[in-house]
Order: structure tokens, then C-alpha cells, then sequence
């Protein structure tokens, strides 16, 4: 929430909507009072849980995906197939999916290079029109999904038959 500070201390204009769960609630209640304390509550909304989020991702000029911790992130891909300028920190999964100043912009994940790079996609409209040029048509998915059923066709290497678990954490905002 620095960087928001900071872009209006800078008085460059922005509404920054945030979508999805608040499952740390300790957390979101942290980031509801910066946000009264820095003067932000104009430029800074909460709106929870969307049945459909994409009809705001349409209408945004950019998306940010500023997560310490990111596997390969459905929210890169839906913005990636909307054709939307991506802003995120290099985590793993933005690494695999995001070619630097191509696809979307990288971050490193300190409040400095995050607003660096936000004035920057802001003030450059040709890279910002660069980005969307590069995006065009970069809708892979029958790709993706022709790679993930290939894997599952492949030879279990597994001998004797094990009972197995999985245990997968969607959400790194709670304790699994």
C-alpha cells in the first residue's frame, strides 16, 4: 500500500480494485487502516469475491500480481488471453510465464521496484502498446492442455501399487 501512497503523493492518477478473498482477515483489516491513514480510500477498493472478475480485468489497462510466492498463476494467463499489461513480481510462476518488457513487466518484490515499474507502465504508453501487440493471439491454452494430458498418459514408474495422498494449499494467506 506504500506504492499506492507514493503514486499519490506523486499525484499521478489510479484506482487500484482489489478481487478475490480476504481469507487473512488479521491482514486485511492491516491493509484496510493504511489505507484510511494514507488518504487512500478513493483509489484503493476491496471488492471480495467476483462470480465474474474478468468483466473488471476487461476494463483494466493493466494487472498486477505482486505475490512474495506464485506458482504458475491462472490470473497471469487470464490477463495474458485478455491481452492486458502485466505487472509482476518475480516469483516462479511469473518467471515461466512472463518474458520481461515482451509479455509484461517484472518486478522485484520491494515496495521501490513495484512502484518504479507501475509510474513506468503508466507514464509509457508505447510500452504499454508494445506489450499488447506482443500479447495478440497469445492465447495458448489447447497447447497447455495437450502438454497436461500428455503427462498423464505416461508410464506410472511406480512398481507396486501404494495408497497415495495429496495435499494441495490454494491459498498461501492461511495455514494449511
Amino acid at each position: 500500500w506504500q506504492s499506492n501512497w507514493i503514486l499519490k503523493k506523486r499525484k499521478i492518477e489510479f484506482t487500484w480494485l482489489c478481487i478475490g478473498s480476504t481469507a487473512n482477515l488479521f491482514l486485511y483489516q492491516q491493509i484496510k487502516e493504511l489505507i484510511k491513514k494514507y488518504h487512500l480510500e478513493k483509489e484503493c477498493i476491496f471488492l471480495g469475491v467476483q462470480k465474474n472478475p474478468y468483466k473488471f480485468m476487461a476494463r483494466a489497462d493493466a494487472v498486477m500480481v505482486l505475490s512474495d510466492y506464485e506458482s504458475w498463476s491462472m490470473v497471469i494467463t487470464e490477463a495474458k488471453i485478455l491481452e492486458k499489461v502485466i505487472v509482476a513480481t518475480k516469483t516462479s510462476g511469473a518467471l515461466e510465464q512472463i518474458e520481461d518488457r515482451k509479455t509484461g513487466i517484472l518486478t522485484e518484490f520491494s515496495i521501490r521496484d513495484i512502484t518504479e515499474k507501475i509510474i513506468e507502465i503508466i507514464q509509457k504508453k508505447e510500452l504499454r502498446e508494445e506489450i499488447k501487440d506482443n500479447l495478440r493471439g497469445s492465447d495458448n491454452t489447447k497447447e497447455i492442455i495437450e502438454s497436461f494430458e500428455s503427462l498423464l498418459k505416461e508410464p506410472d514408474v511406480v512398481e507396486e501399487e501404494k495408497e497415495k495422498i495429496l495435499y494441495i494449499i490454494d491459498d498461501i494467506n492461511y495455514i494449511g
